[in-house]
């Protein structure tokens, strides 16, 4: 017997519920990495090549305010980097994190 249209509407919001709770965890995931990212930096140049990662593809997984959570990230760290002395650092300015790459 086919499915009434109270029945296949359920089932459709059942997928659309399901869909949105994977939409949160995903972006969820992705400020947690590039946030951390972030943190690792080394540099300047170090950092604004993890950002460069951050397409717009990705920003299109994430929810506006975890978008809104990573630019902080980004601009805090920013902030950071460019209040300490380049000379300090005897290191290449890579630093050993993976930003997931396309991220998808």
């Amino acid at each position: 017997m086919p499915a009434s249209d109270d029945e296949l509407g359920q089932q459709d919001a059942e997928a659309l519920a399901r869909q949105e709770t994977e939409r949160v965890a995903r972006s969820a995931e992705l400020v947690a990495q590039y946030t951390a990212c972030f943190g690792l930096a080394n540099g300047v140049a170090d950092l604004e090549r993890m950002a460069r990662e951050l397409t717009p593809k990705v920003k299109g997984e994430l929810a506006a305010k975890d978008l809104a959570q990573v630019r902080k990230a980004y601009a805090t760290r920013l902030g950071q980097l460019k209040a300490e002395d380049a000379a300090t650092h005897g290191d290449n300015g890579q630093a050993e994190c993976a930003v997931p790459n396309g991220a998808a």
